[in-house]
């Protein structure tokens, strides 16, 4: 997927890892510091909006609050995304998005 890469980094600078490993960042999304529960609506809606139906690579740095909620609106089907996880060993590997299979399959 070569398409619009969104990052948002809530708490700790990550452009510079992205722009190394992908080249160009087309929306950085960025919070320094915690946030709080007032701030959630407005960051997921900035996120929401920056994403693209047909294709994001989203990277993102955040609270696991903030991420869980994020992936409650993207939901299963409703845009193609890439996963990406960091490993400081590598940099952000690729993984697999989940489906609803793998709660009915044993591999």
């Amino acid at each position: 997927m070569d398409n619009k890469t969104v990052c948002v980094e809530i708490g700790r600078p990550i452009q510079r890892e992205v722009i190394k490993q992908f080249g160009k960042i087309d929306k950085v999304i960025s919070y320094k510091g915690n946030i709080t529960k007032n701030d959630i609506k407005p960051l997921l809606k900035e996120v929401i909006d920056a994403l693209e139906p047909n294709g994001t690579r989203l990277i993102l740095s955040g609270p696991v609050a903030f991420n869980f909620m994020l992936g409650q609106l993207v939901g299963l089907n409703h845009y193609k995304l890439k996963v990406y996880q960091y490993n400081p060993e590598i940099g952000y590997e690729d993984w697999d998005c989940a489906d609803r299979n793998i709660l009915f399959h044993e591999d």
